[in-house]
């Protein structure tokens, strides 16, 4: 009821109006309270009590006036009150939706609701003070008594006390609902919201019983210092205490009865799927610490419900009939689920993929390519984007197959996972009557970029060779360039490679390279050429070149590692031709038949 007759008020005067109209009744209240413990010490004559209470009565007057005034009762002619929070409260908290209200000023009217409270507590101290002022200086205008004066002041000091902790409640109670559901926009717009804790249950309950021991205490010492006290005196003292005790119990019951309402409701919302956190009107330490903890484990609660949820949509690609191989990695890139199109394609039985690494299905050629591989994969799923590569894949009973892959990291809450969905690579056919095409590119010193040209360059050359054969092709250009730009453009010499490699300092002493102002400028020019009856690939650095004659020796010991890529692209070509400075190979390939 207390909770209807304010919004109703809010809605048709103003918000702090209602809030203020209920802390003045509290005052009225504690003022009669301060009046009796006053008359229960002090045994002066009649006319000057009289004085006391009629100048009481004129500054209490007085000063609700003054107080609806300063909370927006004239808001209706222009007037909403004095203080900026006071009048951000009485613009936007008039019955209207808060979706309406903009996020510059939403979060500006959470901190007012935050502080209407306080902003209350000090309003009611204020007037109080000067009610207590009015009535100690009429008081003492009549009497002349400086005693009788400041025993005034302490009991005007007690009914301030009350009045000011009364006020501080109640405005906490009416405002709970407000602020509950501002916080609750708040976290519908993904801005911050922070529930402060003020006061706790267990001092409430303390200050309600000392409340009730402080009015037993003057009960006792009105009858001991008035032994004929007039009953009705007696009688109203103690219908005060007992509606103040009582006011204050069903605040407190209210207060604890709203925040069990909004758990049961929090947790129903969790149950149905909903974010269920918990919004506490009160700001109870107690309900405060519950909320923070009950809000940790909701959110684990939805966290853990979503991973569900992205765990049903990952089995329901994996195994809806899926042809392409789908593969679910962990964060350190090892197996998780592999459907069956893995088995179809390349002859490997999901369960025995399960925790190997994906990198064990990847037909790597060369050291040199897995490093650059790897480093790539990293620094891609580092960005957390989904990205595309193409590898060749192993296959269980015949040679590798070429695949490509789009890969997309999954964040859940438990743990990052990758989704890695391969697809065999297309040949791209020319039509029969194409006999010439050239080009020419321009390699910069990135040999994550070599696999991708290679690639590009064999990707016509479908009509004339199978997949076998191209692939061949395609490492013989890989070979090539890498050697360019790792041997050529950045003066990376054999020896100095191997160590680097052993010290597992190879890509650093790419970077350091690269950024050598000695080499950041030099270029790997490519062309291509294709007539009716070869294809032709040139590769040209700016190094300073090798000694080619020491390849005739590269069969036996060390230079049989460190020239075996040159060797395997003889395999490949019909020609492998380097000019005198051995910065430049020609590569020939005849082409058969149609």
């Amino acid at each position: 009821m207390l909770q209807s007759f304010f919004n109703t008020v809010a809605r048709r005067v103003a918000y702090t109006f209602a809030l203020n109209l209920y802390t003045n009744v509290v005052g009225w209240l504690a003022a009669g309270y301060g009046y009796f413990a006053i008359t229960s010490i002090l045994s002066e004559s009649e006319v000057h009590l009289g004085v006391f209470a009629r100048a009481l009565l004129v500054c209490l007057v007085l000063v609700t006036v003054a107080s609806f005034v300063h909370h927006g009762a004239l808001r209706s002619i222009g007037m909403p009150g004095l203080g900026r929070k006071v009048r951000l409260l009485n613009r936007w908290l008039d019955g209207r939706s808060l979706t309406e209200i903009s996020n510059e000023t939403i979060r500006p009217l959470y901190e007012a609701v935050e502080r209407a409270p306080v902003i209350m507590f000090h309003s009611a101290g204020f007037y109080s003070t000067l009610v207590i002022i009015g009535a100690v200086g009429a008081h003492y205008l009549a009497s002349g008594s400086v005693f009788e004066s400041a025993v005034i002041a302490a009991g005007g000091v007690v009914a301030t006390l009350i009045l000011t902790y009364f006020a501080y409640i109640m405005v906490e109670s009416l405002t709970g609902s407000n602020r509950s559901d501002i916080a609750r926009e708040l976290a519908r717009r993904g801005l911050p919201v922070e529930m402060r804790a003020v006061l706790s249950l267990r001092l409430k309950f303390l200050l309600l019983v000392g409340l009730f021991l402080l009015s037993m205490m003057l009960l006792a010492l009105y009858v001991l210092y008035r032994p004929r006290a007039e009953p009705e005196r007696v009688v109203a003292f103690i219908l005060l205490t007992v509606l103040a005790t009582a006011l204050l119990t069903f605040l407190l019951q209210a207060s604890v009865r709203d925040a069990l309402k909004r758990i049961i409701g929090a947790a129903r919302d969790l149950a149905q799927g909903g974010p269920g956190t918990l919004y506490p009107a009160s700001r109870d330490q107690e309900v405060a610490v519950f909320a923070e903890h009950y809000n940790h484990a909701a959110a684990e609660a939805a966290a853990t419900r979503e991973d569900l949820a992205r765990t049903r949509e990952m089995y329901r690609l994996l195994f809806e009939g899926d042809r392409d191989i789908v593969l679910s990695l962990d964060s350190e890139l090892r197996i998780l689920m592999a459907n069956q199109a893995l088995n179809r394609t390349l002859g490997w039985k999901p369960r025995t993929v399960i925790e190997r690494s994906f990198f064990d299905l990847v037909a790597f050629e060369g050291v040199t390519e897995e490093l650059l591989v790897r480093s790539r994969l990293t620094q891609e799923l580092a960005r957390g984007d989904s990205f595309r590569e193409r590898l060749s894949l192993r296959a269980r009973h015949s040679g590798p197959r070429r695949f490509d892959l789009r890969i997309e990291p999954v964040t859940t809450a438990s743990a990052g996972q990758v989704l890695v969905r391969a697809t065999p690579a297309s040949l791209d056919r020319l039509p029969a009557n194409l006999r010439r095409e050239e080009a020419v590119y321009i390699l910069e010193n990135d040999l994550t970029r070599v696999k991708d040209l290679a690639d590009e360059l064999v990707r016509n050359l479908g009509a004339f060779f199978d997949e076998d054969a191209l692939m061949g092709l395609s490492f013989g250009i890989r070979e090539m360039m890498t050697n360019a730009i790792e041997h050529g453009n950045l003066a990376i010499g054999y020896e100095e490679k191997t160590r680097a490699m052993s010290e597992n300092a190879y890509l650093e002493l790419l970077a350091n390279r690269r950024g050598d102002p000695r080499f950041s400028d030099r270029r790997v020019t490519v062309q291509y050429r294709l007539v009716e009856d070869r294809v032709e690939f040139e590769i040209e650095d700016q190094g300073s070149g090798f000694d080619t004659g020491s390849l005739a020796g590269s069969k036996n010991g060390e230079n049989l590692y460190h020239g075996r890529g040159i060797l395997l692209t003889r395999d490949h070509f019909d020609e492998v031709l380097y000019n005198e400075r051995g910065n430049q190979v020609r590569l020939k390939k005849r082409l058969p038949r149609r």
